[in-house]
């Protein structure tokens, strides 16, 4: 999946607002001003998306 169709997909879900965290250079994606997604790069520079979600269905999303 593409970052911008991320981006997209997780914006229309009711209640998400995202903004830019410079000082991380990454998007973050919050419902109720709780961050639950970020989307940036590691220090290689590879892309990564990072999920807040019970430890069971972490294995699921891998």
């Amino acid at each position: 999946m593409r970052a911008q169709d991320i981006h997209t997909y997780l914006n229309e879900k009711a209640h998400v607002e995202s903004d830019f965290k410079v000082e991380w250079d990454a998007d973050r994606y919050m419902l109720d001003g709780k961050m639950f997604a970020m989307r940036g790069y590691n220090k290689e520079g590879t892309a990564i998306l990072t999920l807040k979600l019970p430890p069971q269905e972490g294995a699921l999303y891998r």
